[in-house]
């Protein structure tokens, strides 16, 4: 057996949710949030990292914030890392590459729940301050009162609502021939209409996705030279140059995680919320054993910082730890709305830059504008809480 080969067989037993490999997937992305950590003080929150950037007025500020460049270019090499993956299995010739099973994945639910799904997790994120990196393993690795109260609160809501097929009695609605909103099964009409219609448009948005990672791979490197090599800008951004390779190192290792444990397939997210199948044995709890394994190793990070300054970050870098223990409003509604939109398609943000950078089109044209909105739409809400107080 060839490497390629045995790597296309490792491949196709990621799939399977092995808690196996989801202990070693999970160990990897609590080790890349320990990278950010230690090495530039940073947290490893996706959805932080991402609405930082997609805030920003306008969005190219992002790109003249030095203080920023690290984030751009951590989700730079998490897409290289997810696109490159994707092409080598697919050179094995495997039939179940990744691209054909996130794909096949994405087939099951009705573009409505992507849009609604992007757009509850966007808004939940932003309002709660965190997802299930951000919250999960990081703030339970460092014990927030927040985090897990936030967690307790998603990982419920998505549990229940997956037990209860809000996803079949979305398709119920949008299909009044069916009889009934429970048991609408997944190769209903206007699933296998839509799943046509997504495949045709797969033929082109790899293609569009791989031109758009490249070109944003290009501007990051040009735009960190750039603040790098400035005569008058480059000693007093030393701090911020410095988290650079922690940002660049972190962001491979969290999407090569993120492979390996299976957690970019929402099959297998799905299937753990669904604790009705403990019963029968088909319960998959490869997402515990990434958490578990994710959190024991950003839990160990944090002992070298106990007190959060001991340790001396290159060229005098701080740490940037949240110390908010406010339980309130904003945060259980956010967490209960990110649950919901997680539930519907599986899907929180890691996941889906992973599934956008291979160009899947439910993700790519639906979830992630929902999301943007969301974000949005959670900003100013979040703004509004904080005038009435």
């Amino acid at each position: 057996m060839t490497m390629t080969e045995s790597l296309n067989a490792a491949t196709e037993t990621i799939w399977l949710g092995s808690s196996g490999e989801g202990l070693v997937g999970g160990a990897l992305i609590g080790l890349a949030a320990a990278i950010l950590l230690l090495f530039s003080g940073e947290i490893m929150g996706s959805s932080g990292i991402v609405n930082s950037l997609l805030l920003n007025h306008p969005m190219s500020a992002s790109f003249k914030d030095p203080a920023q460049h690290w984030k751009l270019v951590f989700v730079a090499t998490f897409l290289i890392v997810a696109q490159v993956s994707s092409y080598f299995f697919q050179q094995g010739g495997s039939s179940s590459s990744i691209g054909t099973v996130l794909k096949t994945a994405a087939d099951q639910q009705p573009s409505l729940a992507y849009v609604l799904g992007g757009l509850l997790v966007g808004f939940g994120t932003k309002l709660s301050n965190g997802c299930t990196s951000g919250h999960g393993i990081c703030g339970l690795a460092r014990l927030s009162r927040r985090s897990f109260t936030a967690v307790s609160v998603f990982m419920t809501v998505a549990i229940v609502a997956t037990v209860l097929n809000l996803g079949n009695m979305l398709r119920f609605f949008l299909e009044p021939t069916s009889t009934n909103p429970v048991t609408v099964v997944s190769n209903s009409s206007l699933i296998t209409e839509e799943s046509q219609l997504y495949s045709q448009l797969f033929q082109y948005t790899p293609i569009v996705a791989t031109s758009l990672v490249a070109l944003l791979t290009l501007v990051v490197l040009y735009t960190v030279a750039s603040t790098y090599y400035g005569s008058s800008r480059g000693e007093s951004n030393a701090e911020n140059l410095a988290k650079i390779l922690p940002g660049a190192v972190a962001g491979a290792v969290f999407a090569q995680g993120l492979l390996i444990s299976g957690m970019i397939n929402p099959s297998t997210v799905m299937a753990f919320l669904n604790v009705a199948n403990i019963p029968n044995g088909t319960w998959d709890s490869t997402l515990l054993a990434v958490m578990c394994s994710g959190v024991l190793v950003s839990f160990i990070s944090y002992q070298f910082i106990q007190g959060y300054n001991p340790v001396s970050l290159p060229l005098g870098s701080t740490f940037h730890i949240p110390t908010n223990t406010t339980i309130d409003y904003a945060l259980i509604l956010g967490a209960a709305c990110f649950g919901l939109g997680w539930s519907l398609v599986g899907l929180c943000p890691a996941p889906a830059i992973f599934s956008a950078a291979l160009g899947i089109p439910q993700v790519l044209l639906l979830w992630w504008p929902a999301y943007v909105a969301g974000i949005h739409w959670g900003d100013r809400y979040k703004n509004r809480l904080a005038l009435k107080q």
